[in-house]
């Protein structure tokens, strides 16, 4: 079982490695937008941004959530530590919870993909200087 999951995540890595390329091209020539002072909505705002470039890339569903985590990486601590100091997740810290937050995130976002999929925003056309 420890080998087939090795073997999952070096594909994974391998197909996200692949597939970087492009969407952090995408994403560099989008301005960042400002960051909402409620850690939640950054991390919403974040999720939705990153899962709309991959839909319109079309990029398999399996690579999606490993890559709005790595994309989203700060929105998600700020809420991870948001959640810790209002007591939700109380017996965490930042770095002993962010594998199962990320996890977690991984799990949720499957379904707003798929719909995203189904029916792919349009790209934003780009004025060219």
């Amino acid at each position: 079982m420890i080998a087939t999951r090795a073997a999952l995540l070096v594909s994974l890595s391998l197909a996200l490695a692949a597939s970087a390329p492009a969407f952090a091209q995408t994403a560099k020539r989008q301005a960042e937008p400002a960051r909402p002072k409620d850690p939640r909505a950054w991390m919403e705002q974040c999720v939705g941004d990153v899962l709309r470039q991959l839909a319109v890339q079309q990029v398999p569903e399996v690579q999606a959530g490993p890559t709005v985590v790595r994309y989203c990486d700060a929105p998600l601590r700020a809420t991870l530590a948001q959640a810790i100091q209002s007591g939700e997740a109380a017996i965490c810290t930042v770095d002993s919870c962010i594998g199962m937050a990320r996890d977690r995130v991984i799990q949720e976002i499957g379904p707003e993909y798929r719909e995203l999929l189904a029916n792919p925003p349009q790209p934003k056309k780009t004025r060219r200087s």
